[in-house]
């Protein structure tokens, strides 16, 4: 996204007006969210039609293409 660097910049410049007891739990905070367990509804949810749209629309060809179909020499491998 070419505005992220612009947000980057202007949060920095937020940040570095915290103390460093502010900052510590910004740190916190931030290390919390990136370690949550993620929501086992996000995980197992399928393929939305749509959702990765670009300048043309998926196809249920995509869709088949995209889905993981495990060989039974790979599973066998575990």
């Amino acid at each position: 996204m070419l505005s992220e660097p612009l947000i980057l910049q202007d949060m920095m410049n937020k940040i570095n007006l915290l103390s460093p007891k502010s900052r510590l739990q910004l740190i916190q905070c931030t290390c919390d969210s990136l370690t949550r367990e993620p929501d086992a509804n996000e995980l197992n949810r399928p393929l939305q039609f749509g959702e990765f749209a670009g300048e043309r629309f998926s196809t249920w060809e995509d869709f088949k293409i995209a889905e993981w179909r495990p060989t039974d020499e790979y599973l066998n491998r575990f």
